[in-house]
C-alpha cells in the first residue's frame, strides 16, 4: 500500500518525469555506476572507450533457447512495467545485442538464462565477457550464468568449464532443494519488494575473494553464506544475479527491474505493494484429505487420492473434517476448495452432504473442483451435450449447486495433445441453464494457461460472463495472467516451507504480483503430507495455518454474500458483528454482443429492494445475500438516405420507441422529389406512416424506405430540351406540309379551269337566250373566276 500511495503523489510523478528525462539524455558517462558498500567495494574509476548510453536494454530472441526461465514471459512482464512507469528501454534480439555490444555501454537485463551465440562462445574473450570488463552491466535470471551457448536453431550446447569464464574460478554452486535467501540491509534498500527467494544456483561468498561484489540477500547454510541476489564487479563492469530459480517460484524479473532503476538509475521505486488484500475480495483454501488421517492409501488402491470422497464413507473421519475446517474458519479463509472425481452415485451424494453440514457448522462455502475422470469416457467429452460424461456432470452437479454450502462448481479444462477449442466450449456453456452458467466455473492449470490465452477462450468466457479458475504458482505467469478475464480465481501455493511464517512471506510475495481488484484468491493446499502424492505446498505447518489476507477475526461473524450475474462483485466475506460492510459491482454498465446491455439497476435481498447504488455499505447484523438485479437495453438504429431521422438509441426492453422522419418530401430536381414510402424493422416493412410506435424487446435496425415520383403539374425532367427540339421539327414539317398543300391545290385548280374552259367554249354556240346566260354563270363559278 506504501507503493500504491507513493506512486500517486505528484511529487512521484515530478521524480518519475525527471528520471525519464535523465534517462533519455544522450551524454556519455565518465564510468559505469559504481557499487559501494564499505569495505567490499573500491569504486575505482576507468574511462569506457564505447559510447554509453541510458536506455535501458532487454535481450529477447524467440529463435534461441532457454532452460529454467521462459523468455516471452519475463520480456512481456518487463515490457508490461517499463511502460507502466514510463522508462524507455529497447528490446534486442540476438544480433542486436552484437551490434549494442561492439558500439554501447549500458545496462542488459537478461530474459533468457542462455546466451545467444552471437555474443558468447564459451571462451574468456567472448563478446559478452568483454563488453562486461569493459563497462557494461549485465543483470542474469534463471541458471547458472554463462553454462550454455545457444544458437538461432533452438538448440543449447554446455563445454566442460565455461560457466566459470565470468571471473575465471567457480564461484557460483549448486544447492539441492535451493537456499531461502533474505535481504540485506543493501537489499531491502534497493529491492524494497524482496521479503525472500530460494536460490539454487548462488554464489559462494568464500569464493569471492579478491572479488569486489555487493550482496542483496544471504542465507547460511553448511557453514557457507551463499548470495543472491548479488552483483559482482568483472573489469569495469558488473554482472548481477537475481534469483537462480526456475521451479516455480522465481521472482527474478521484478526483482531485477526494481534493483535496476534503484541501483543503477538512481530511482527509488518499489514495483509490489505490501498488502495485496486491497485486490481480493475473499480466499479459499484446498482442501483434498483430513491432516488427522492423510494416507497414501487412497493413490495407491484408485490412483488418486481425491477417490476419498468417492470411495470412502466420509463419517467414518467426521471429527477429522470438522477440525480441520474449524481451523481453516478462524484463519479468516472464506471457502474451502474440494478435489473430487466425477461420480454420480449415492455414496458421493451422501458425502457431500456431509461436507455441507460441517461447512455451514464452520461457516465455510465449499468450492468443488470436478475432474471428469474416466468412468464415464474420454474426460473431454463431458464438453458434448448428451454424452454419458457431459449426463453425468450435469447431474452432479445439479445435486451439489442444490446444497446450502456450495460456492460454486469448477470443472477442469485442459489436456496434453488436445487442441483448445473455444467453440465447443462456448457450446457447452450455452447449453446449460442461465442458473447453471453462472455457477459452472472453468478450472485450467498453469500448464495450459498459455495455450488457453493464444486460442481466444478467455475472451469467450468474457462474453458469457463466466468465471475462470486459473492454478498460478510461476510468479512471472501470475503477474501476466492474474487479470486474463473479469471474473477471475488465482490459484497459488508456496512450495517446501519449512515454517508457517517463511510460508506466509513467500505468498504474499506472490500475491503483490497482482494488480487487479475483484480478484478471489486459492490456496493450494491445507494438507498434501503423506498422501502419496509427494507434493510440498501444505500451508498447514505446526499445528499453524496464516492468510495471507490478514483476516483474523475472532468470536461470531456474519457471513455477507454479494451475487451478480454481470459485472465483477466485491465485498463478499465474512465479517465481525457491526463491522463495515462494503460490497460493490463494476462495470455498471456491460457491453454484450448484438446491440444488447445490461445496466446495473440495485442491489435485492430478496424481492426487496436494498440499494440503488452499486457501492452499497452497511454494518453486519446478520448473514445476508445480496443479489445485483440488471435492467435489460437493446440498441435501436435508426437510418435514411433523405431528411432527419430521429429515436434511434438505447431503449430498456419492453419500452416503446418513437421513430419519426422529417421531411417527408425531399426534391431531386424541378421536375422530380423524394417521397418517403415507408419504415422497414429489420428487413420488413413496419409502417407507411412518418411516425412509428415500436416495443422493444430486442436489438432493432429501422429504414426508411423512399421512392422517386414526379413533381405534380410538372413536365417530366427530361421534357425540356427534348420539347425544343420536337418544336423546331414539327414546325419544320408543318411548313413543308403547307407548301405542299399549297402547291398541290394550285395545280388541281388549273386543270379545274383548263377542263371547265374546254368545256364551256363548245357550249356556247348551242346555247341561247337564258340557258346560256344560266351555264355561263355556272361555269364561271366552277372556274371561281372574279366578277
Amino acid at each position: 500500500m506504501e507503493a500504491t500511495s507513493m506512486m500517486k503523489t505528484p511529487l512521484f510523478i515530478l521524480v518519475l518525469a525527471l528520471l525519464t528525462a535523465w534517462l533519455l539524455m544522450p551524454c556519455p558517462l565518465s564510468s559505469p555506476p559504481v557499487l559501494a558498500e564499505p569495505g567490499r567495494v573500491s569504486g575505482a574509476e576507468g574511462v569506457p572507450t564505447k559510447v554509453a548510453t541510458r536506455a535501458l536494454a532487454v535481450y529477447f530472441d524467440e529463435r534461441y533457447p532457454s532452460n529454467w526461465v521462459n523468455p516471452r514471459e519475463i520480456a512481456a512482464n518487463i515490457r508490461k512495467t517499463l511502460d507502466r512507469l514510463g522508462i524507455p528501454f529497447r528490446i534486442l534480439n540476438a544480433e542486436e545485442l552484437r551490434d549494442y555490444m561492439l558500439r554501447e555501454t549500458g545496462v542488459v537485463v537478461f530474459t533468457s538464462d542462455v546466451a545467444p551465440d552471437t555474443v558468447w562462445n564459451g571462451s574468456s574473450n567472448s563478446l559478452a565477457l568483454q563488453w562486461i570488463r569493459g563497462g557494461g552491466v549485465v543483470v542474469w535470471t534463471g541458471d547458472w550464468e554463462f553454462y550454455y551457448i545457444g544458437y538461432a536453431n533452438g538448440s543449447k550446447v554446455h563445454r566442460p568449464g565455461i560457466e566459470n569464464s565470468l571471473l575465471g574460478r567457480q564461484v557460483t554452486v549448486a544447492v539441492d532443494g535451493g537456499a531461502v535467501t533474505r535481504p540485506t540491509e543493501l537489499g531491502a534498500r534497493y529491492i524494497p519488494s524482496f521479503k525472500s527467494l530460494r536460490s539454487f544456483r548462488p554464489f559462494d561468498e568464500s569464493r569471492l575473494k579478491g572479488v569486489e561484489y555487493e550482496a542483496y540477500g544471504a542465507a547460511e547454510l553448511g557453514g557457507s553464506r551463499l548470495l543472491d541476489p548479488c552483483a559482482v564487479k568483472v573489469g569495469e563492469g558488473y554482472f548481477v544475479k537475481v534469483s537462480a530459480n526456475g521451479f516455480g517460484d522465481n521472482f527474478g524479473f521484478a526483482y531485477a527491474l526494481e534493483l535496476v532503476l534503484n541501483r543503477f538509475y538512481g530511482a527509488k521505486v518499489r514495483l509490489t505493494p505490501d498488502s495485496p488484500s486491497p485486490y481480493f475480495t475473499g480466499a479459499g483454501i484446498v482442501y483434498i484429505l483430513p491432516s488427522g488421517a492423510s494416507s497414501p492409501y487412497w493413490r495407491e488402491k484408485y490412483g488418486d487420492r481425491i477417490y476419498f470422497y468417492t470411495k470412502s464413507n466420509l463419517s467414518d473421519y467426521r471429527r477429522f473434517i470438522e477440525n480441520d475446517f474449524r481451523v481453516i474458519s478462524s484463519a479468516g479463509y472464506d471457502f474451502a476448495i474440494l478435489v473430487v472425481p466425477l461420480s454420480d452415485t449415492e455414496v458421493f451424494r451422501f458425502n457431500a452432504r456431509l461436507i455441507d453440514e460441517l461447512a455451514q457448522l464452520a461457516r465455510l462455502r465449499v468450492l468443488y473442483l470436478v475432474l471428469p475422470k474416466w468412468e464415464y469416457g474420454d474426460e473431454w467429452e463431458y464438453l458434448i451435450p448428451g454424452s454419458r460424461v457431459n449426463t453425468a456432470l450435469l447431474s452432479v452437479s445439479k445435486h451439489l449447486l442444490n446444497l446450502s454450502s456450495t460456492l460454486a462448481v469448477a470443472v477442469w479444462y485442459g489436456w496434453e495433445g488436445r487442441a483448445m477449442n473455444p467453440g465447443e466450449l462456448e457450446g457447452f456453456y450455452l447449453s446449460l441453464g442461465d442458473a447453471e452458467r453462472e455457477k459452472v466455473w472453468l478450472w485450467i492449470d498453469q500448464p495450459f494457461i498459455e495455450k488457453a490465452n493464444s486460442s481466444g477462450i478467455f475472451g469467450v468466457l468474457d462474453r458469457l460472463n463466466a468465471t475462470l479458475v486459473t492454478e498460478l504458482y510461476d510468479p512471472v505467469k501470475l503477474s501476466l495472467y492474474q487479470n486474463a478475464t473479469r471474473k477471475q480465481v488465482i490459484v497459488t501455493g508456496y512450495w517446501n516451507a519449512s515454517t508457517v511464517d517463511e510460508w506466509l512471506s513467500g505468498v504474499k510475495g506472490k500475491l503483490s504480483l497482482v494488480d487487479t481488484p475483484g480478484r478471489l484468491l486459492g490456496i493450494w493446499i491445507f494438507w498434501d503430507v503423506n498422501d502419496g502424492w509427494g507434493e510440498a505446498y501444505r500451508a498447514y505447518i505446526g499445528g499453524k495455518l496464516a492468510n495471507p489476507l490478514h483476516r483474523k477475526e475472532q468470536g461470531p461473524r456474519y457471513y455477507i454474500l454479494a451475487e451478480s450475474e454481470y459485472g465483477q462483485p466485491i465485498g463478499t466475506g465474512w465479517y465481525n458483528p457491526g463491522e463495515n460492510a462494503t460490497i460493490e459491482v463494476q462495470p455498471t454498465l456491460i457491453e454484450l454482443p448484438n446491440g444488447t446491455r445490461r445496466s446495473f439497476l440495485g442491489w435485492y435481498e430478496g424481492p426487496e429492494l436494498a440499494s440503488t447504488q452499486p457501492r452499497y455499505s452497511f454494518p453486519a447484523s446478520s448473514n445476508r445475500t445480496l443479489t445485483a438485479r440488471w435492467r435489460t437495453l437493446y440498441l435501436v438504429e435508426v437510418t435514411t438516405e433523405k431528411g432527419a431521422a430521429t429515436g434511434a438509441g438505447w431503449y430498456e426492453a419492453g419500452s416503446t420507441a418513437r421513430i419519426s422522419i422529417a421531411p417527408t418530401e425531399v426534391p431531386e430536381n424541378t421536375t422530380h422529389k423524394w417521397v418517403f414510402y415507408a419504415w422497414e424493422v429489420d428487413g420488413e416493412t413496419a409502417s407507411r406512416q412518418p411516425t412509428l410506435n415500436i416495443t422493444v424487446n430486442r436489438p432493432l435496425r429501422v429504414r426508411a424506405v423512399w421512392r422517386l415520383e414526379k413533381t405534380a403539374g410538372q413536365a417530366p425532367g427530361w421534357a425540356e430540351p427534348v420539347s425544343a427540339l420536337a418544336g423546331l421539327i414539327l414546325g419544320t414539317l408543318a411548313g413543308l406540309l403547307a407548301l405542299r398543300l399549297a402547291h398541290t391545290m394550285a395545280r388541281r385548280e388549273a386543270r379545274q379551269r383548263t377542263s371547265l374552259r374546254a368545256h364551256l367554249s363548245p357550249t356556247d354556240p348551242t346555247l341561247n337566250g337564258k340557258r346560256r346566260t344560266t351555264a355561263h354563270r355556272f361555269l364561271r363559278r366552277g372556274l371561281q373566276e372574279p366578277r
